[in-house]
């Protein structure tokens, strides 16, 4: 996968970027996925999951479990790609 050469254009929230960038990234290569601890309206991956189904979990509130599954899938020559709320990490892990 290379990378693209990107020039402003507009002003994009972050999260618009991050949705675009993950479904590109999916479209180039067949081993991206995709993981979510419940906030796929505001990480936009939308796109993402229409296009590619099969290569995206959703796992709720659970952060610590997501990361677990994201290790796993790494085992499998997979490239996972997590998505949290750090504050929410912290809590979990004190």
């Amino acid at each position: 996968m290379s990378l693209k050469k990107y020039t402003y254009t507009e002003k994009k929230d972050t999260r618009s970027g991050f949705g675009e960038g993950i479904y590109e990234a999916g479209k180039e290569n067949e081993n991206v996925v995709a993981l979510c601890a419940d906030l796929i309206g505001s990480l936009k991956l939308d796109k993402f999951i229409d296009e590619f189904p099969e290569r995206f979990f959703q796992v709720g509130i659970a952060e610590a479990n997501m990361i677990w599954l994201s290790s796993r899938l790494n085992d499998w020559r997979k490239n996972t790609c997590c998505y949290y709320i750090r504050q929410f990490w912290y809590r979990k892990s004190v």
